[in-house]
């Protein structure tokens, strides 16, 4: 059954209702339909009434009628087409002859749901009553609509679209379903009505979803109606239509007053709680749990604390009223507790009790108590609120428990009482604002109790207002300028109290004074602006000045009249500046304030004080100060007078370093002027730099920097000398202050005698003030502040040194005291020479403490602490755990020898780096002593320490150039031959004494360095452990008699070797049963040999490559066989302090076709295993017939495939001599040197032997 349609491109919807029955009517089995709908090659499977008990389906016809009418088996194909088509839409199925099947169809309906826009979220809002889709009624699950309603989520699905509606019913379950919000997902068609953006939404038995009056139930209707429109709202829309909406609410709040307030609970979303509706959650920050009668649900929280709150923004200012219907239960079903209310409604810090609700008045059950709630039955008392910013915080808590204590609640409202009131506790949040009586004049504080008074009694907002003005101008303008009036009235009267410096005949000066500054303290109290208090201010100051212009000043004393006319001199108030006038200032970043000091950088800037009427004669005005960068036009000034201010001179570079010089005296600027009469003066500091000062030697405009503090007025009186006898004396008790000063107790030479011989002799007060002049006071001032200057100066250089020179000595102590005491050692005279002398005296005891080690520890026990290979590293990178590494580079003999460093990631570590070495040794009683190699840059600071005693000496950090140890390994810092084209790595030895009291005392050693800054590093190689006194046992190896039954009887003796094994210049094949340090190996080899170790892993078994590689460590391990190329010949040779190592097994460095073996006793070879002999004079290697041997100490290429393998033998990569010499007899080859010429035999250098390059040494 069918028709053809023809349709444009888009998307269709087909439906129909139709049914199947497979058999008879009494077969009630489950069964797979064999009809279908179909729209072109789409089709679905129609119902199927199998499984379904007889009388609950459709019998005949009609009933199938009645069935479908009432929306029942609807049946949906959902289908696409990419372009204008025609096609077939209908049903169909497959029919078996007498099994009484039977189909029915119904109506049918195709739809283009082709809707842009349809899917997403939106505000479903309904023509007919202008309301929004949302949830109320029935435990809050029915679709209702209301003025707020909610965003809900539209989505295809089942030739539809689903409408989510986050009300939660479990699982699945929060769509919209028929006519409740909590149901499971359901296809819903959204048909155009004709109108932009509207719908009919209907279910798939064509219901309409329609909605009643506000707040009613929607339902589901046979036909369409206004009320069965629906408009899609976007989020912001309806935004937007909510403002208008919340400005025409918002409106009705004009007409509210304190007697007649308007409802506006409009502002709190979801006031209603509702049930499992999760778009409160976007709101309120918890939703309890529902209980109560459906549908009066109310909210319950049993045996636990909560709180429970939302903040609302953009409300009206003005009095609100909250309340909220709710109960309190002080305990479980049988309390008799009536008064305790745990229960809190709060709002804005404002609290306000629930009421608490016996048992035996409200129930026990939720559903009896929401009942009662959403009757109103129980209401809280108004929680009165005033909002003054918009913002509105409020909810419910509970913070203390009774046991199965209840409570329930629902149902917020909010009522404005407009903004002609405030509400008490808004008002004492003001009146507690009222600054103190005492901080106030009397007028002020009178005024603002009148005004407290008035709105107390009123509670208007006018008079808050008042209230308000008044309380902010008096904190922010008339209370600063009263403290200020009476700092300047008890410095001024302080004036009185320097009795020692003036003369006040009858006292009629001081009553004066006394009497102004009460006439003043009578007008700052009867003053009611900033204005007439600084007015107050002035003239308590010209007191003061009127004061000191009455008095006598005593010869050789001054009054002190700074802080009577000036506001934070000393500069120690927060702000730096504060209280000062600033003109002008072109780096606003700037003043800053550290505590200590104030400072301007990289500014043009002018500051300063009046200080009123100063009475005629001389003064001094000072300042710590300096100026770094353009010091032409840095002044100190006193109205028209100016002074220059000082240049730093001491590198300080901070804040910090500044006032530690301030407190140490320097940088003090003197500004002598005289006036004639009192005068107001302008006492200020200011730079001037223009475009043109700007120096390229002082680091420019932009790097100048000014410092100051501790501004001071003093005054002289008609004395014309006072100001500098004042200076002269200041210059004179500083120089005598630092003499004694402990700060200063390492300055010497003549830094120190200079300025003591000028304080006893050449300008103490005896010789200067006898016969006072000025050019004398001049003088004496300018040579006695230099000289104190540089005494100061000089300080950190002379600390320096002097701490250098205890580190040294230490370093000479802790090995004989006897070293440093019987040295001449130079001192300095300056602090410029003490760099200079520290570095040569502490070279002098470096080097005489490595000459008393060599000639007083002359016994090696280094092979009980083995290479730094063997120690144990541990290194951190900012923290982290690191590698210690090696490097070979810049090794002090200028080889590349193996050295150690700190971790891989420390040089680069932005917060430095710690690495410590240790090693662990078991030691007999005896003197010792370690020494090491070291070196390390500036920033590093390491030790040498041992577990024995608390001594422990300093690694050298003089960086990576200069000298200390000579290629010879010699301390050495003058003439010789160093690495590093001769200015030396920087190494240096440093050598730690110990004494152990008893025999097995496991002694560990600890090399430590440590730094917090980056680009940092430390080096250090060639351990050596030493004794004055022979710990050892000494034995004879001799490789004239087999040597492995000796070795193995002396198996981890400390030992003092003879090894009598003749060693040619040239190549040796070696293999010893202990270490040698690389120390050691040259002591044996010469000092410029070198180890090589060897692999060999030729893939070809024909032909082998015997490869020795240059071993950078220098060193050589016990039982591993290598080839040492020495620069010595000898026959014997004194190894000390060595640990017979007895191998378990052949010592052997392992290789693919060839091993190469160590022999400790006589041996002979294998015929096809190769050895390394001299022939011709020229080292070679050959191949052995079978009946060639080798000594003890020596070693040998062991053969391990059978046939006849070729040996190549290659060093550093360079074949060396001939491929495989057959025999031990003569062969003819083909010598060449490289310009060509046939040779009779191979030379030294470079050679073409056979057709290959071979190099000979």
């Amino acid at each position: 059954m069918s028709q053809e349609v023809t349709l444009p491109a888009g998307n269709y919807v087909f439906q129909c209702y139709a049914f199947y029955r497979k058999g008879a009517a009494w077969n009630t089995n489950p069964s797979v339909s064999d009809a279908v709908i179909f729209a072109g090659t789409t089709e679905k499977k129609v119902w199927s009434l199998g499984g379904i008990p007889l009388g609950s389906y459709p019998g005949n016809q009609n009933g199938a009628a009645d069935q479908f009418a009432n929306g029942y088996y609807m049946n949906t194909v959902e289908f696409t087409l990419a372009s204008e088509q025609t096609i077939s839409i209908g049903c169909k199925g497959v029919h078996s002859a007498n099994d009484n099947s039977w189909f029915v169809m119904g109506p049918a309906a195709l739809y283009k749901v082709d809707n842009a826009g349809i899917t997403g979220s939106y505000y479903l809002k309904n023509t007919g009553n202008g309301e929004y889709f949302c949830s109320g009624n029935d435990w809050g699950t029915r679709a209702v609509t209301s003025s707020l309603g909610y965003a809900v989520k539209i989505a295809a699905a089942d030739g539809g679209y689903s409408i989510d509606t986050h009300v939660t019913n479990g699982g699945a379950s929060h769509f919209l379903g028929g006519e409740y919000t909590d149901g499971g997902r359901t296809a819903f068609v959204f048909e155009p009505t004709g109108t932009a953006g509207e719908y009919y939404i209907k279910t798939s038995a064509n219901k309409y979803l329609t909605a009643g009056a506000s707040g009613a139930d929607i339902t589901l209707e046979n036909a369409t109606s206004n009320n069965a429109k629906w408009q899609l709202e976007s989020l912001s829309d309806h935004e937007t239509a909510a403002a208008t909406a919340l400005e025409t609410k918002v409106s009705t709040l004009d007409a509210a007053t304190n007697a007649s307030p308007v409802d506006a609970t409009f502002y709190i979303p979801y006031a209603t709680l509702m049930r499992n509706n999760q778009h409160m959650y976007n709101y309120w920050n918890t939703v309890p749990s529902v209980v109560g009668n459906n549908p009066h649900f109310a909210y319950e929280y049993f045996n636990t604390n909560f709180d429970i709150h939302q903040t609302v923004t953009g409300l009206k200012p003005g009095k609100y009223a909250l309340t909220v219907n709710a109960y309190y239960r002080a305990g479980g079903n049988e309390t008799t507790d009536g008064d305790t209310k745990n229960a809190i409604l709060y709002a804005n810090g404002i609290e306000v009790p629930v009421p608490n609700a016996l048992p035996a008045v409200h129930g026990n059950n939720a559903g009896t108590g929401s009942d009662l709630l959403y009757n109103g039955a129980i209401v809280s008392d108004p929680l009165y609120v005033y909002v003054d910013n918009g913002t509105l915080t409020l909810g419910l808590k509970k913070t203390t428990k009774i046991d199965n204590d209840w409570t329930l609640f629902n149902y917020f409202k909010l009522k404005y009482h407009g903004n002609d009131v405030v509400t008490t506790e808004y008002a004492n949040e003001l009146i507690g604002t009222i600054p103190a009586e005492e901080t106030v004049p009397t007028a002020v504080y009178s005024n603002l109790t009148s005004l407290k008074n008035t709105l107390q009694s009123t509670l208007a907002k006018s008079d808050y207002d008042a209230l308000a003005a008044a309380v902010t101008e008096a904190k922010e303008q008339i209370a600063p300028a009263y403290s200020r009036f009476l700092t300047a009235k008890t410095n001024v009267l302080a004036l009185k109290d320097q009795t020692t410096k003036f003369t006040d005949e009858g006292g009629t000066a001081t009553s004066t004074l006394v009497s102004a500054c009460s006439t003043q303290q009578t007008a700052a109290d009867a003053a009611t602006t900033a204005s007439a208090i600084e007015t107050a201010i002035t003239n308590v100051r010209k007191a003061g000045s009127a004061f000191a212009g009455s008095v006598s000043i005593v010869k050789g004393e001054y009054l002190d009249m700074t802080d009577a006319m000036l506001f934070n001199a000393a500069m120690r108030e927060t702000g730096g500046l504060s209280l000062w006038t600033i003109a002008s200032n072109t780096n606003p970043a700037y003043p800053k304030y550290n505590g200590r000091c104030s400072e301007f950088w990289g500014a043009n800037f002018d500051f300063y004080q009046i200080a009123p009427e100063l009475p005629a004669g001389n003064y001094n005005i000072e300042v710590s100060a300096f100026h770094r960068a353009g010091t032409y036009h840095t002044y100190l000034y006193a109205n028209s007078n100016q002074v220059l201010v000082l240049p730093i001179t001491n590198g300080e570079n901070s804040m910090t370093d500044a006032a530690n010089s301030f407190d140490a005296g320097l940088y003090l600027n003197s500004l002598k002027i005289t006036l004639d009469a009192a005068t107001d003066v302008r006492i200020g500091f200011k730079n001037e730099d223009t475009a043109e000062d700007t120096r390229s030697d002082t680091g420019g405009a932009t790097d100048k920097w000014t410092i100051f503090r501790d501004f001071k007025i003093k005054y002289f009186g008609e004395d014309a000398l006072a100001v500098y006898r004042d200076e002269y004396e200041q210059a004179l008790a500083a120089a005598e202050d630092a003499l004694d000063n402990a700060t200063y107790t390492n300055v010497g030479g003549t830094d120190r005698s200079n300025l003591s011989t000028a304080v006893t002799t050449t300008y103490p007060k005896s010789v200067v003030e006898d016969d006072e002049t000025q050019e004398k006071f001049e003088t004496a001032t300018e040579d006695l502040t230099a000289l104190t200057t540089t005494f100061k100066n000089g300080v950190a250089r002379w600390n320096t040194y002097v701490a250098g020179m205890a580190t040294v000595k230490n370093e000479a102590d802790v090995i004989n005291t006897s070293i440093y005491t019987g040295l001449s050692l130079t001192v300095p005279t300056t602090a410029a020479s003490t760099s200079a002398t520290l570095t040569s005296n502490s070279n002098l005891v470096r080097v005489a403490i490595a000459d008393y080690v060599s000639a007083n520890y002359t016994y090696s026990l280094t092979g009980k602490i083995g290479d730094f290979s063997t120690w144990t590293g541990t290194a951190t990178s900012g923290g982290a755990a690191d590698t210690p590494q090696t490097k070979n580079n810049e090794h002090w003999s200028a080889t590349t020898r193996d050295y150690y460093e700190q971790g891989v990631n420390g040089w680069g570590s932005a917060t430095g780096f710690s690495v410590s070495y240790t090693k662990t040794a078991t030691l007999p009683a005896g003197n010792y002593v370690i020494k090491v190699a070291a070196r390390a840059s500036g920033s590093v600071s390491g030790t040498i320490s041992t577990n024995v005693d608390a001594n422990e000496v300093a690694l050298p950090n003089f960086g990576a150039s200069s000298k200390g140890i000579d290629i010879s390994g010699a301390a050495n810092f003058g003439s010789g031959t160093f690495a590093n084209s001769n200015n030396g790595y920087g190494w240096q030895w440093r050598f730690l004494a110990f004494t152990v009291d008893a025999d097995d005392t496991e002694v560990t050693i600890t090399i430590a360095a440590t730094t917090t800054a980056q680009w940092n590093w430390v080096s250090l190689a060639d351990a050596e452990l030493l004794s004055d006194a022979d710990k050892s046992t000494p034995i004879t190896l001799s490789d004239a008699n087999d040597m492995a039954s000796t070795i193995s009887s002396n198996d981890g003796e400390l030992a003092t070797v003879t090894l009598q094994r003749a060693i040619k210049v040239g190549y040796n094949t070696v293999v010893l049963p202990f270490d040698l340090t690389a120390v050691q190996v040259q002591a044996v080899f010469g000092s410029s040999s070198v180890v090589y170790d060897y692999s060999e892993n030729s893939a070809d078994v024909n032909s082998a490559d015997l490869t020795f590689t240059t071993r950078g460590a220098g060193t050589i391990t016990a039982n591993i066989p290598v080839l040492v190329k020495a620069t010595s010949a000898t026959t014997e040779n004194i190894i000390a302090g060595v640990i017979i190592d007895a191998p378990a097994s052949t010592p052997v460095a392992t290789g693919t076709n060839f091993d190469y073996l160590g022999v400790y006793d006589n041996t002979t070879f294998g015929a096809g295993d190769y050895f390394i002999a001299t022939k011709a004079g020229v080292q070679q290697i050959f191949r052995s017939n079978g009946t060639d041997s080798a000594k003890p100490f020596r070693a040998y290429f062991q053969k391990k495939a059978s046939g006849d393998v070729k040996a190549n033998l290659f060093i550093d990569g360079i074949a060396t001599r001939i491929n495989d010499v057959n025999g031990i007899g003569d062969e003819e080859e083909d010598v060449f040197n490289l310009a060509g010429q046939r040779l009779n035999k191979a030379q030294r250098g470079v050679n073409i032997i056979n057709g290959k390059k071979v190099l000979v040494k």
